[in-house]
């Protein structure tokens, strides 16, 4: 059942593959089934996972719980989710019970979930203490050189409900990126507009909020490599030890950014917005050649990566024409060398991607001319820094001390994501604070 996610509103392809046509009572009911908030829950992960066997009782019909969950990560796989949400609205959520699903396949099948793992793949769910966003995965959980039966557990691992949410969730993010030897947590900063615990400090990620964008630099996500092989060098100081103090170089600084990518905002309006800015400041910065900038635009639009088929970096020719099918679809080229057979893309395919991997940022052009995207906060004058260790650059903004920094979250960089620029004089190195 291999096809575009588009597919599905297709009454041809549902009916050659034995499914009613959408929208129908029959995914008006799933629907329905989606949206209960029980699969939201966090403490509701380990009760699925670890059950032997479990049945959905809704009214007066039954049904295996691991029907549903292979039905929701069908959909999920295939990219339908988005016609739940378009058709049934933001609250129907189909991810949320093909996560369990994984949960349970990864237990069946003995493999370890560390907690660095768990705390990115549960990061929506929903707990009314917002500790247990922390507490409620440590059953499930394999910290690297701790298991979680042992004695004495780091205290960092010990539920304690009078330690203050703040104090829990700095202390497990330092002591995951030193027990896993990664920074991937540092990816997993949301944007600082949606932080409800203004007294966290800015590095560490506030797990109480709903966050968007999960894809850069998480090991489920796009094998950047932006530091090489530069090892992981933090430690921590002050009061409640707030000050993460850490290697870095600073690549550049942000020249101009585009509008973000809002919830309201419709991809098209925003694609159209975004190649329009991105081309006028590679023109302004003298750094636009037409063929090669529209094939830099093309693969930095979707961080190079293929979505549907997870392959970084994404093919380059093969993506070139699905951008090209993108654009004639909604542009309505016309004339001889503007047909879709000649492209040979699909523009579903392009749109997937660029979804993916596009909403909640904004774009931007750094001082030198490189294309770039960020969350929605930064602005004009930020530096674009590479941190020892980590695998994405980060945005960072000098504090009003001048001797320390902001965290802004992780960026993407096109021509660096690979250890491009990474210097080989390990001297360019200098240790920075971040509060």
């Amino acid at each position: 059942m291999t096809a575009p996610p588009i597919a599905l509103a297709d009454p041809g392809f549902a009916e050659s593959n034995g499914l009613p046509r959408f929208p129908s009572h029959e995914w008006d009911a799933l629907g329905l089934i989606f949206k209960r908030k029980v699969f939201q829950r966090i403490w509701i992960i380990q009760e699925l996972a670890l059950a032997r066997d479990v049945e959905m009782m809704c009214g007066s019909h039954a049904m295996s719980f691991i029907d549903l969950a292979l039905a929701s990560r069908i959909i999920v796989d295939r990219g339908w989710f988005r016609f739940f949400i378009k058709e049934y609205g933001e609250d129907c959520r189909p991810n949320f019970a093909a996560n369990h699903f994984n949960r349970q396949l990864l237990i069946s099948s003995g493999k370890q979930q560390s907690l660095l793992f768990l705390l990115g793949v549960t990061r929506r769910f929903q707990a009314t203490h917002p500790v247990d966003k922390i507490y409620g995965l440590l059953g499930l959980s394999q910290v690297k050189g701790q298991q979680l039966d042992a004695t004495p557990l780091t205290p960092a691992l010990i539920p304690d409900y009078t330690k203050s949410t703040e104090e829990v969730y700095r202390d497990i993010t330092f002591h995951l990126m030193v027990s896993e030897n990664s920074l991937d947590l540092l990816s997993t900063v949301e944007d600082k507009s949606v932080r409800k615990l203004k007294q966290l400090p800015s590095w560490v990620p506030d797990y109480s909020t709903w966050q968007n964008i999960t894809i850069l630099g998480l090991n489920q996500g796009i094998p950047y490599i932006a530091s090489g092989n530069s090892p992981v060098s933090i430690t921590r100081s002050g009061r409640s030890n707030e000050t993460l103090h850490t290697k870095a170089i600073r690549l550049d600084n942000i020249g101009s950014v585009s509008r973000p990518w809002l919830a309201e905002d419709h991809y098209f309006n925003i694609f159209h917005d975004w190649c329009e800015f991105l081309n006028q400041q590679l023109i302004l910065t003298n750094q636009l050649n037409l063929v090669k900038s529209n094939r830099a635009i093309a693969r930095a639009l979707i961080g190079d990566f293929a979505v549907t088929s997870a392959q970084y970096p994404a093919p380059e020719d093969e993506y070139f024409k699905h951008f090209l099918s993108f654009l004639q679809h909604h542009f309505q080229m016309s004339g001889p060398d503007m047909n879709e057979s000649q492209f040979g893309g699909d523009y579903s395919i392009y749109l997937e991607s660029f979804h993916h991997f596009g909403f909640g940022r904004r774009a931007f052009i750094s001082k030198e001319g490189r294309i770039g995207f960020g969350h929605i906060s930064v602005q004009e004058g930020d530096g674009i820094y590479l941190l020892s260790g980590g695998r994405t650059p980060f945005i960072l903004r000098p504090v009003a001390d001048g001797e320390s920094f902001e965290f802004l979250g992780e960026s993407y960089l096109h021509g660096v994501m690979n250890g491009e620029a990474v210097p080989s004089d390990e001297t360019k190195w200098t240790t920075i604070d971040i509060v």
